[in-house]
């Protein structure tokens, strides 16, 4: 870490597209840093404490908006919590950093090993894991949030053998019924979810294949991966799309505050956030 994080008189960016930096905003909110946060939907907005949400703007930005947004507010430090899946986002903020001569740090979700078996299938991109279920029988639960679904309306009988577990977001569930997923097969609920959770809905809508991202604990990977193994589910995972440099949460607010996660009060409702898009259910 460079000594200039420690100036408590410098604006500290944080482009929160995650659990972790929602968290993150909160946290240096209550340690007194000059912070300013970034959030893709309103909804990520609304999950954040009061006194949080006044230093958070939304909206979806452009490399060139990045770059303008950055010069006008010239933190000393610009934090990347974006979802690891959001790659085009991290490459646009890394090359308005450049252009800005600014310090960039990314904030790494902790990664869990896989190994492929019978049933833990590994694919690279939703496309992958649409075009593998293309051929096989049996209800099929996504759980990869809602960006990437329309990939999967390729199945046959998409709109009685496909589940969706989304984020309760008016205009996504309207969005999706329009696609042809309605009733049960809309699953508007807050995640990530635990093992319990999992597991009944696997048994209740017969699931035979779960589709998830590798959103490691904060997403509720692990959870998903148990419940799959106890029912024998099939668990289909799209891997993190590149390697990443960066420092866990924990070891970053120990730079920045002198204290880790644990210590931090500061959790947003009962700390189950997820980016509406890139995150997993």
């Amino acid at each position: 870490m460079m000594d200039h994080m420690w100036n408590k008189e410098g604006t500290i960016a944080v482009f929160a597209g995650t659990t972790e930096g929602r968290q993150l905003c909160e946290y240096l909110v209550k340690r007194q840093r000059k912070v300013i946060g970034f959030v893709a939907t309103q909804y990520g907005k609304d999950l954040l404490d009061e006194e949080t949400k006044q230093r958070i703007r939304v909206g979806r930005l452009t490399e060139e908006e990045m770059e303008q947004v950055l010069k006008t507010e010239n933190p000393v430090l610009v934090i990347d919590a974006t979802h690891p899946y959001a790659v085009e986002v991290t490459k646009n903020l890394q090359t308005a950093c450049k252009k800005q001569n600014l310090q960039y740090l990314r904030l790494k979700r902790t990664e869990t090993r896989i190994e492929q078996d019978d049933n833990t299938i590994l694919v690279k991109s939703a496309k992958e894991a649409a075009n593998w279920l293309l051929n096989k029988k049996g209800n099929v639960l996504l759980t990869i949030g809602s960006k990437e679904m329309e990939e999967f309306q390729i199945l046959p009988d998409f709109s009685q053998r496909v589940y969706a577990r989304i984020l309760p977001m008016s205009s996504m569930i309207a969005r999706w019924e329009e696609k042809g997923l309605t009733g049960r097969h809309l699953i508007g609920m807050q995640g990530p979810f635990s093992e319990q959770m999992n597991r009944a809905m696997i048994e209740e809508f017969q699931i035979q294949y779960l589709v998830t991202k590798e959103s490691g604990m904060a997403g509720g990977f692990i959870q998903k991966r148990d419940a799959a193994k106890k029912t024998e589910c099939k668990l289909v995972v799209i891997e993190r799309p590149q390697k990443e440099d960066g420092i866990s949460l924990k070891e970053l607010m120990k730079q920045l505050g002198g204290e880790d996660e644990k210590n931090c009060n500061c959790w947003s409702r009962d700390g189950k956030l997820e980016d509406a898009h890139y995150g997993s259910q």
